[in-house]
């Protein structure tokens, strides 16, 4: 036997070489990421399906890396063949051999996103009790997401383990409050031992879940609208290894003049929605978190009840309360306005380097983000000039609009600000060598430089460039040349979205040029691995 298949018969040598092609955990739905992340999700989940087809020796240890983490419920009962489709429910009786075998793959699994639940009849969970009364339907789970109160709520505690350290749970409106304290006395047991714990649905029902007294949490996240109180307060300060908490802020202002102890030691990433700035104001004023890596804040109606010249002083504010140790810093505004589906910010601001500014003086920045939901802020190649050598280790940058802003931009605004153009761009790039994302308004077409007086090498490590809007005008062709030239390995897997809403808009037919270059020099296995086909475009 040669040494190669000596190699691949030692069970030790085949796990590590499977776990080069772990699809990973479930991404969060507030976690950076790119959309090649799923398409590379997928072409791994297909690699290890396949490698456990090869033959016996791969089979086990390619199947445990590939059910160690299931996206949809569905998907682990559809392993039973008793399972008929949706609404999906047994259309015949389980036999012994074919449980014994849906065991190994319950045995495999450590995490399970459960959103699907309700495509699931309540007779299937039935049938699945009655076939594990005295256990969990998962022994070995460890991540839970989207358990679910609701009418059928007691029959999804069949997926609660010991082993449990990460959940995710939805209230809903309409199981009574007794079904919900039935339920959470069956949950008990594990509320004393999970290290994360995220909580959505009615915000009525908040107060039936004991957060408060959980204090070996690592992370926390409460996404309906919570009013905090003192007592809550100290509370999560002196949760001794909170590193993450999100919060959708409410009515702090009833804690304006509060004076609480210094806490929140271990913190090092802090996400909030508010309606307006003024309840993250009064949070970081009065707890003021030390130690602060990240910040995130949806800003969802941004000004509402205030002037503009107020929103900046709050913002001002927040950016004062943040600690030196911060990396990254991203911010998303809606202004909301029922009168108008857009504003433009107009004289006085927020101009970009007055959001920008606070910023200037701190040094090792990761990442900056602005999104503009419904508002337009101008974005100028002095404001990307004027930052340009302030944080070299910057490794996302974006100052985007949304898509509704966008589209109206052709018929709502005709006085620009001059863009950034491909120069400043380039040399924005070359002035961080570590960035992977640069997104902003629009570039400036003309004039073009040439290729070789560009300050910029190639750049390989530069993985999203989003420019959404073009002035009428020159052709876009030669600007997507150079872009090509330049930054070879640029993410367009969110290409289909593109082809999904026409692209009729010239920043999506520049996405599109890209593509179609970046195809013609990679060759018809465009994006190695068949993403083509996961993408569904031909």
């Amino acid at each position: 036997m040669s040494a190669t298949l000596k190699a691949l018969t030692c069970r030790e040598i085949l796990m590590a070489i499977f776990e080069k092609l772990s699809p990973g955990r479930i991404q969060q739905y507030n976690s950076p990421s790119y959309p090649e992340a799923g398409v590379q999700r997928r072409l791994a989940q297909r690699t290890l399906a396949r490698a456990a087809r090869v033959c016996r020796a791969f089979e086990d240890p390619a199947l445990n890396v590939l059910w160690r983490v299931v996206d949809d419920i569905v998907d682990l009962l559809s392993i039973l063949p008793a399972l008929g489709g949706y609404p999906y429910t047994f259309t015949r009786d389980i036999m012994e051999t074919e449980w014994m075998r849906f065991q190994e793959y319950l045995l495999r699994v450590r995490e399970l996103d459960a959103s699907d639940y309700h495509t699931v009849e309540a007779f299937t969970w039935t049938v699945l009790r009655r076939w594990c009364p005295q256990g969990p339907l998962l022994p070995l789970l460890r991540w839970l997401r989207d358990f679910t109160f609701d009418d059928a709520g007691l029959s999804h505690t069949i997926l609660l383990t010991p082993m449990i350290s990460h959940i995710s749970m939805v209230l809903r409106e309409h199981p009574s409050e007794a079904t919900v304290k039935t339920v959470l006395r069956e949950m008990m047991p594990v509320f004393s031992q999970i290290c994360s714990l995220t909580i959505a649905g009615d915000p009525t029902r908040l107060g039936l879940i004991p957060v408060w007294t959980c204090t070996q949490l690592h992370s926390l996240g409460i996404g309906s609208p919570i009013a905090l109180t003192v007592p809550s307060l100290n509370a999560l300060r002196a949760f001794p290894n909170l590193s993450y908490l999100s919060l959708n802020l409410a009515k702090m202002t009833d804690l304006i003049g509060t004076t609480l102890a210094p806490g929140f030691e271990a913190l090092r990433y802090l996400d909030f929605s508010a309606i307006g700035l003024e309840d993250v104001v009064v949070f970081l004023e009065i707890t003021r978190p030390p130690h602060l890596h990240s910040f995130h804040l949806e800003c969802n109606k941004f000004l509402v009840e205030t002037t503009m010249d107020v929103a900046i002083q709050q913002l001002d504010f927040i950016h004062s309360t943040l600690p030196s140790s911060l990396l990254d810093f991203s911010i998303e505004f809606r202004v909301a306005l029922e009168d108008r589906p857009i504003t433009t910010a107009g004289p006085g601001g927020p101009t970009a380097a007055q959001l920008l500014e606070p910023l200037r003086s701190r040094n090792d920045m990761h990442t900056i983000s602005f999104l503009f939901e419904d508002m337009y802020v101008g974005f100028t190649e002095d404001d990307l000039n004027g930052v340009q050598t302030l944080w070299p280790s910057l490794r996302t940058f974006q100052f985007e609009s949304g898509e509704t802003l966008i589209y109206n931009l052709n018929f709502t605004f005709t006085h620009f600000s001059p863009f950034p153009t491909l120069d400043s761009v380039a040399s924005f790039v070359s002035a961080h060598p570590q960035l992977e994302g640069l997104a902003i308004p629009s570039m400036n077409l003309a004039p073009l430089p040439d290729l070789d007086s560009l300050p910029s090498p190639p750049n390989s490590r530069l993985r999203r460039l989003h420019v959404p809007f073009f002035l009428p005008g020159p052709s876009l062709v030669e600007l997507g040349l150079l872009v090509d030239r330049l930054y070879p390995n640029l993410d367009l897997t969110n290409i289909r979205r593109t082809l999904d809403t026409g692209g009729y808009q010239r920043g999506q037919q520049f996405d599109l040029l890209l593509f179609g270059l970046q195809a013609g020099r990679r060759g018809a296995y465009l994006l190695e691995g068949g993403r083509l086909d996961d993408l569904g475009l031909f």
